[in-house]
């Protein structure tokens, strides 16, 4: 028999999973009740949403029982070893095809929100889900927003996880979240996971969800850093050599990781990652292009890793350019006449900018990007700013 197509009468059940530990000492009701609330109002049928408390001592279960059997809510109220290990009880206890994962101080703008996912979900039959989010300051005030760059999984966290849904079965192939070894970036890792296994990701051309700043991959920068590095050491290490996954520190994705990452990853997540790895190469050369007045390279702008030589570049007053990888620093050198180093390319994560370096040392060019803008410094003096649309 041909099977009914889906319809939004009939799309597979989505299991929210809320964890959340002592919020009424923590002064955060009005949040908690601000996220149910979004939640009750998505325009998505099936929906189950587990509340998986940490065994609260401060009055928070009384609150958690006022929404009990409200759309599907189901709590959970047991002691656990943090936030990961509570977000794999979600996962074992969960009965829909797909979980998302809403944090109690985070919440959805949008009513479509899950409706459209799942639908991107079921039309791609893909694997998870991703999608630009909001951000607010504690008071609720807007700071900007922030577009999904998959691409830069490799270095960096590529979206917000509060606009992911994953299949339930998926996640638990791959284990879940690795509660044990990371406290912070947990959700980085299952990302990074599920890609080298070969999960299908999906865009989801909506911006639906509200994401408050302040948690603790915010405040604690340096751990979260760290925690990164372990991730990348655990999800790529048994890919290619620690050296490798050293260079990825300065956002510099190797060509042989690059490689070998195409026998992994699915075709959809590999061509963001070939994308991001064109733009990458290409973006030093467009700067360099309109402030030192060469023409336009020909042919394949990408080459090998171990060629010296590079390709040539001709401007129009003859200039000789030669454009190589310095394979130690994860950087992109751009030499006049083959020696004199003239332009350097280093982005640096953790504050988020690329630098490119005159003669290799004088800093010409900076482009500093944060969650709600883009900014351009020319010798240190801001040269153009944008604002990210919404």
């Amino acid at each position: 028999m041909e099977q009914e197509p889906n319809t939004k009468q009939n799309l597979p059940r989505v299991t929210v999973v809320t964890v959340l530990f002592n919020i009424v000492r923590g002064n955060r009701v009005e949040h908690f009740r601000q996220c149910m609330d979004s939640v009750l109002k998505q325009t998505h049928r099936d929906i189950e949403h587990l509340l998986v408390d940490g065994a609260s001592t401060d009055g928070t279960l009384d609150l958690l029982r006022e929404y009990e059997g409200k759309r599907g809510v189901r709590i959970i109220s047991e002691p656990d070893t943090g936030i990961y290990d509570a977000m794999n009880k979600g996962v074992a206890a969960a009965t829909g095809k797909y979980v998302v994962f809403l944090n109690s101080d985070d919440y959805w703008h949008d009513p479509r929100g899950l409706e459209c996912s799942v639908e991107c979900l079921e039309r791609a039959q893909a694997d998870f889900s991703f999608a630009p989010c909001r951000y607010v300051n504690d008071a609720g005030s807007e700071v900007g927003n922030s577009m999904p760059e998959l691409g830069c999984v490799c270095s960096a966290m590529p979206f917000c996880h509060q606009t992911m849904l994953s299949r339930v079965d998926v996640i638990r192939k791959v284990g879940g979240f690795a509660d044990k070894a990371l406290r912070i970036s947990a959700d980085y890792d299952l990302i990074l996971n599920l890609l080298v296994h070969g999960a299908k990701p999906v865009h989801v051309p909506l911006n639906f969800t509200t994401f408050r700043t302040g948690g603790a991959s915010a405040t604690d920068q340096k751990r979260t850093e760290a925690d990164f590095s372990k991730s990348r050491e655990r999800q790529l290490q048994s890919l290619v050599t620690p050296p490798v996954v050293e260079m990825l520190e300065a956002g510099y994705m190797p060509d042989c990781l690059y490689r070998v990452l195409n026998f992994h990853l699915h075709p959809s997540a590999m061509l963001c990652l070939m994308e991001a790895h064109g733009k990458q190469d290409e973006d030093g050369l467009r700067r360099l292009k309109k402030y030192m007045c060469l023409s336009a390279p020909s042919g394949d702008p990408d080459f090998p890793q171990k060629n010296k030589k590079g390709r040539r570049y001709y401007g129009p007053l003859g200039i000789l350019l030669m454009r190589i990888r310095n394979l130690r620093s994860g950087s992109r050198l751009y030499l006049l006449f083959g020696f004199i180093p003239i332009l350097s390319n280093v982005f640096k994560p953790e504050r988020r900018s690329h630098c490119w370096k005159l003669f290799g040392f004088i800093p010409v060019l900076r482009v500093k990007r944060r969650i709600s803008s883009t900014t351009c410094y020319l010798f240190g003096l801001p040269l153009w700013k944008s604002r990210l649309e919404r």
